[in-house]
């Protein structure tokens, strides 16, 4: 807990700059769901993803969407059920990439605060993880 409040201070600081560069979204993006692949069959998750054969170069942080990616991809494996299904595309002059997924243990004000720092639902049904992974996730987005 003590290493993630660190790391949502450090993102939220004046002081920090990303180190913004142009990289390949959809590689960065695989890579890190292939990390995840034993966690999914694991908790019996079937994933559908959605990507396009071209290219999406961005200029970001990659270490930063790596990070969002991670927390988002976290996240779904401790609350998502049955099936999940991660799509990634360009719209206009946009980049969407989305998680779906079904969930059979939070309830619709769970879903409303789950960027809230802290927030971990019915800690009787969670107790693992601090309430800090998708608010460092949007605070590195909102930079």
């Amino acid at each position: 807990m003590l290493n993630e409040f660190f790391e949502l201070s450090i993102v939220e600081s004046m002081d920090y700059e990303l180190q913004f560069q142009t990289f390949h979204l959809n590689q960065n993006i695989l890579e890190v769901l292939m990390n995840y692949y034993d966690a999914f069959h694991e908790r019996q998750l079937q994933v559908d993803i959605d990507m396009p054969d071209e290219e999406i170069m961005l200029y970001a942080d990659p270490s930063a969407v790596i990070r969002v990616v991670e927390n988002l991809v976290s996240n779904v494996l401790k609350h998502a059920s049955g099936s999940i299904q991660i799509s990634l595309k360009e719209e206009s002059s946009s980049i969407v990439f989305t998680i779906r997924n079904k969930t059979d243990v939070m309830t619709e004000e769970d879903v409303e605060r789950i960027f809230d720092r802290f927030y971990t639902g019915d800690t009787a049904r969670n107790k693992k993880g601090t309430g800090l992974g998708l608010s460092i996730a949007q605070s590195l987005m909102k930079k």
